[in-house]
């Protein structure tokens, strides 16, 4: 069903029927990725700094 609002801009009707609520997986789907996408650099940053710093600690160790 549309309905013509305004401008002639077409506005669709959900009835209570078909609308469902989202489930508490897609609540926690979304607010995982919020979360990720927010600390992305600083994720990053500390994978990045675990890497060299093991990196480094084994050719220390190879080396001896």
């Amino acid at each position: 069903m549309t309905e013509n609002v305004g401008l002639n801009t077409p506005v669709e009707q959900i009835s209570a029927e078909e609308y469902q609520a989202p489930s508490n997986s897609s609540k926690i789907i979304h607010k995982l990725t919020a979360y990720l996408k927010e600390h992305f650099l600083v994720i990053l940053s500390g994978l990045l700094s675990g890497s060299v710093i093991a990196y480094i600690s084994s050719r220390f160790f190879i080396a001896r």
